[in-house]
């Protein structure tokens, strides 16, 4: 069917321009990293309750759409929670509590 193929390749086309590039996921994945490691350092007194760094929104959800115009940008939120584990070796367990 043409119609089918027509419409497939629109849409195709749209999603292409709307979506995220792989660039943007990526700095945004490492700047939730980076803040979770500021607060896990040696001297945050937040570090002894093992805060955890997540994305939030329509980062988390896979929902990012992008900005209309280049002088617009994304728009990055996060959630950070305490781990509970005020035991816990903090600079071990960064890594995995941020992911």
């Amino acid at each position: 069917m043409i119609v089918n193929s027509t419409v497939n390749a629109v849409l195709q086309l749209v999603l292409k321009e709307i979506e995220i590039p792989r660039s943007y996921y990526e700095k945004a994945v490492a700047r939730h990293r980076s803040l979770g490691e500021w607060l896990c350092r040696p001297e945050s007194t937040v570090a002894i309750f093992g805060p955890v760094v997540v994305p939030q929104g329509s980062f988390r959800y896979g929902t990012v759409v992008k900005p209309i115009s280049a002088t617009q940008r994304y728009d990055l939120d996060n959630v950070t929670t305490p781990s509970g584990r005020e035991d816990a070796d903090v600079a071990e367990g960064t890594e995995e509590s941020i992911r």
